[in-house]
């Protein structure tokens, strides 16, 4: 979904949006939202990672 798409459901059918904390989480819900959030904090705290890193 672009940028254009989001603006064009403006006061139209809500968007579903979810945050996930791991990829393999957000490969699981990805089909069923419009917008998925990945963040790395899980990572930062089991792996003691400083900074983010790309998957």
């Amino acid at each position: 979904m672009t940028q254009p798409d989001i603006r064009a459901r403006k006061g139209g059918a809500p968007l579903v949006c979810l945050t996930t904390y791991a990829t393999s989480v957000a490969k699981l819900v990805d089909r069923h939202c419009d917008i998925v959030l990945v963040g790395d904090s899980v990572g930062m705290v089991l792996r003691g990672s400083t900074t983010s890193r790309r998957r």
